[in-house]
């Protein structure tokens, strides 16, 4: 999605040791050069500007300011403000944006910039510029440039989606390799698929599945819903709170399983928010720990990615299910101690009991995907 735009980051290095060496007082008289109250000398950095970092000019052997921009991502550099004033070096890396992190207002800019004004701290709070980083990296607004039919603000196309639905993926038709949106609906367990508001529009598709109930984890209501539907109103942002639904939704996609019929998550685009409900589930009815359930499902469907707020609710279900699975084992550790005692009282045996509780982990219940889906 973003690596067409690659963004430059800006970074100052901070002083080794805050407390030990002088702090930013310390920092001045070194590194006078650096600081943003001094203008930057003409010569500073120039020469390693041929391009990122690499293993023949590695940057912990330069002085500070001197290292070249270094790629962390295949849209992400790191780098100085000299970088940011090298237009040469941007152009040979391929940077249309960049993110200022300074005191110091960006000098001629010539690309499209953000500056986020900062100092290097202890009483700085970037945790205010993080969303706008997000956002001004990629994020939703980058999303929404490059895929509008997929955003739920515009109607999707007639055609998107309408080729691949003849049936879930499997590996002969594999999701990863299709655009977002266009991804047929994907098997997860026997009763349980994954899929696209698309999906969810089309009859055929869902009766050819056996899918009888529809749950919908987006902020758009369903649209005629034909089968037993259930709306959970969410969007993909990092506020949202999906947590207070999974009990909810395990419910839903219970009462499918024991009446015998299949259920179809969605959301937009089958991407972020169904699929961190699907995993939830998982979770809970195989007893997995959240990566194993993730795995599982993206498996199934590999163009799956929950933003990092829907991940940390993930992580907070396991360990509640965790507490609770402990609990239960302690419960009936003590039970059946309380049996063993009682008996051996009853017995006359004055011999003291010695019981020792092995824990295990519950092993999952053993399920099978049948209809060619890849699990």
């Amino acid at each position: 999605m973003k690596k067409d735009s690659p963004c430059l980051v800006l970074q100052l290095t901070p002083a080794p040791t805050w407390s030990r060496t002088g702090g930013h007082k310390e920092f001045l008289r070194r590194h006078r050069d650096l600081c943003e109250d001094a203008l930057l000398p003409s010569g500073v950095g120039t020469a390693p500007t041929a391009g990122p970092s690499t293993p023949s000019t590695p940057s912990d052997s330069l002085a500070p300011g001197t290292a070249p921009p270094s790629q962390v991502l295949p849209f992400l550099f790191l780098g100085s403000a000299h970088d940011a004033q090298d237009a040469d070096c941007l152009r040979r890396l391929g940077v249309g944006r960049v993110l200022n992190v300074s005191c110091q207002a960006p000098l001629r800019p010539t690309l499209t910039t953000k500056h986020l004004p900062a100092d290097d701290s202890g009483h700085q709070n970037l945790k205010q510029y993080f969303e706008e980083a997000f956002q001004f990296i990629g994020g939703h607004k980058e999303f929404l440039r490059r895929h509008r039919d997929l955003c739920e603000d515009a109607l999707l196309p007639s055609g998107v989606g309408t080729a691949p639905t003849a049936g879930p993926s499997t590996p002969s038709t594999p999701s990863d390799s299709l655009a977002p949106g266009t991804a047929p609906p994907s098997q997860v367990l026997p009763f349980l698929f994954l899929g696209s508001a698309h999906d969810a529009q089309d009859a055929d598709c869902l009766r050819r599945l056996g899918v009888g109930r529809v749950l919908n984890v987006s902020c758009q209501a369903p649209l005629r819903p034909t089968l037993t539907t259930k709306h959970l109103p969410a969007d993909d942002s990092g506020h949202q709170n999906l947590k207070q639904y999974f009990e909810e939704a395990f419910q839903f996609i219970d009462e499918a399983r024991k009446s015998g019929t299949s259920v179809l998550v969605h959301c937009q685009a089958g991407i972020s928010r169904s699929p961190t409900m699907v995993i939830a589930y998982v979770m809970r009815h195989r007893q997995l720990g959240m990566m194993d359930a993730y795995k599982l499902v993206k498996s199934a469907r590999p163009i799956i990615s929950p933003n990092f707020n829907f991940i940390g609710q993930l992580l907070e279900l396991e360990q509640g299910l965790r507490a609770e699975l402990e609990q239960g084992l302690r419960a009936a550790a003590a039970e059946q101690g309380l049996r063993a005692a009682a008996t051996v009282t009853s017995s006359g045996d004055c011999k003291p009991l010695m019981h020792h509780q092995t824990w295990t982990t519950i092993q999952p219940v053993s399920e099978e995907v049948t209809s060619g889906c890849s699990v």
